[in-house]
C-alpha cells in the first residue's frame, strides 16, 4: 500500500479505513473501499 503526500488524512482530514478480506488462497486489501 502506497501513501501519497497528497492524502487527505495527512492534512488533518478523515482517517483512512483499511479492510482486509481473505478468500482461501487470496488476500485482498482495500483502503477506503478501493483495492490497494
Amino acid at each position: 500500500v502506497n501513501i501519497d503526500s497528497s492524502e487527505k488524512f495527512l492534512d488533518g482530514g478523515a482517517w483512512p479505513v483499511l479492510t482486509v478480506m481473505s478468500a482461501g488462497h487470496a488476500l485482498h486489501a482495500f483502503v477506503n473501499g478501493k483495492l490497494a
